[in-house]
């Protein structure tokens, strides 16, 4: 039986009336457990709008902290922020914005505490990756494929930004598929080669829309479609990814792969 309180129904009854959704979803968005790698342009949007949304608990795993330089696109942070780590000031703004759902500040790297990162992952129904890091996302891939979990990867940098779903079980292709190697990553870094923060803030509301999808069930899920917004054009593409014969993670030579 779908039990919902009278303030849920009054916070979430304009997505509720959202046929795709519905109560039954809105229930399930509730039971959901997230976690975030990365509390910058795309994180800290992500963050805010899966609070917003009522996704039950939510950690956000980040150890930098604000910065000048971030706040034309991370606009979840204000000039009072400055100096104070990511994940604490955007768990702040979260609590603000939603006080009836859990939400976890982890002021760390992801790839650096094996055991912390693990218990995470396993904590979690899916991870969100906005890392803006291949040997991040490297880290991510290993950890979700073993212990069985999809995940959501996004990046942008300049005028471009794309975002992809892995499934759970990666009956398709996987992020290795796409990048073998850190090094062979294709977008780039925003640190390195900028970007405008309307971007990183289509690129974000798209990643958002799509975790919300998969954890309320909304629709079926379009696993391992590459999804490329490029800005300059207007223009959206989608790209079925295909399985790399060489890929090795999805035919490693030995048991285990790099």
């Amino acid at each position: 039986m779908v039990v919902i309180t009278d303030g849920e129904l009054d916070r979430y009854s304009r997505q509720i009336l959202v046929s795709k959704l519905d109560l039954e979803g809105q229930v399930r968005l509730s039971q959901s457990s997230v976690s975030i790698i990365g509390c910058g342009g795309l994180g800290c949007l992500i963050a805010l709008y899966l609070a917003g949304a009522g996704v039950g608990r939510i950690e956000l795993i980040d150890d930098d902290t604000v910065e000048l330089s971030n706040l034309h696109r991370q606009i979840a942070f204000k000039g009072t922020d400055l100096g104070i780590p990511k994940a604490e000031a955007l768990a702040t703004n979260c609590r603000q914005l939603n006080d009836t759902i859990e939400i976890i500040a982890s002021e760390r790297r992801f790839g650096i505490d094996g055991v912390a990162d693990h218990a995470s992952v396993t904590a979690s129904d899916l991870i969100v990756d906005a890392s803006d890091s291949a040997v991040t996302r490297m880290v991510i891939e290993r950890l979700t494929r073993s212990l069985g979990k999809p995940w959501v990867m996004a990046s942008a940098a300049q005028l471009a930004g794309q975002w992809v779903a892995f499934d759970a079980d990666r009956a398709g292709a996987c992020y290795r598929c796409i990048v073998p190697a850190p090094d062979a990553e294709p977008m780039g870094d925003c640190e390195r080669h900028g970007v405008l923060g309307p971007v990183a803030g289509m690129i974000a509301s798209m990643s958002a829309l799509q975790t919300i999808e998969i954890l309320g069930q909304m629709q079926p899920v379009p696993w391992g479609v590459l999804r490329y917004f490029d800005a300059e054009s207007m223009d959206l593409r989608s790209m079925p990814l295909a399985r790399a014969p060489n890929c090795p993670a999805c035919h490693p030579v030995t048991d285990g792969y790099a």
